[in-house]
């Protein structure tokens, strides 16, 4: 049996349009890219990451989502965000 763990993340957190989501450890932005579907241009994806090589490539894969997309570095100790900012949070 094949399992989907990226479908099963999804659908655990049940980003709804317009809710302002945290993806730690965003890594190339696969999940970032997805969530950012499902948040639409009235919703935001923050995606975090410890490595510049990683955001890179987030960059690149999450470009053409425009301003509600947004990559920082940092980790999940030390969060570079503010407090209660978001409405869900992700980390794979």
């Amino acid at each position: 049996m094949w399992f989907d763990a990226a479908a099963f993340v999804r659908s655990s957190l049940a980003a709804a349009p317009g809710e302002r989501i945290l993806d730690v450890g965003c890594g190339p932005g696969f999940l970032s890219a997805e969530l950012h579907e499902e948040v639409g241009q009235a919703g935001s994806v923050v995606g975090i990451d410890s490595s510049p090589a990683m955001l890179a490539l987030a960059a690149q894969r999450c470009d053409r989502l425009g301003e509600c997309h947004a990559l920082r570095p940092g980790n999940a100790t030390s969060l570079p965000v503010p407090d209660a900012s978001f409405d869900g949070a992700v980390c794979v």
